[in-house]
């Protein structure tokens, strides 16, 4: 099990953790398999380490579109880890 940080930078985390964390936990009901803790600016990740590449290069993506237009919606973040599962399916065929 490998543990990483992640830090978020020119973003506000109340923007991108939601009210009352609603989009952080839809993050963690995303990836099952990992254990996502959240604190401050910096989003403490545990699990397996293919597992949590994918995660991560989610968050840069959710991070970006924070930044670009300083909110972040329920049905972006679905949108972008759905993507990314698509792709990682059709990589394993």
């Amino acid at each position: 099990m490998i543990e990483k940080l992640i830090v978020l930078e020119d973003i506000d985390p109340v923007i991108f953790y939601g009210v009352n964390n609603a989009n952080m936990q839809l993050i963690k009901a995303l990836y099952p398999k990992l254990r996502i803790v959240a604190r401050g600016n910096v989003i403490k990740v545990l699990g397996d380490e293919e597992e949590m590449c994918a995660f991560e290069e989610n968050i840069t993506k959710l991070e970006k579109y924070c930044a670009e237009y300083n909110s972040l919606k329920e049905e972006v973040i679905i949108d972008i880890i759905k993507e990314m599962l698509r792709k990682q399916n059709r990589q394993e065929t």
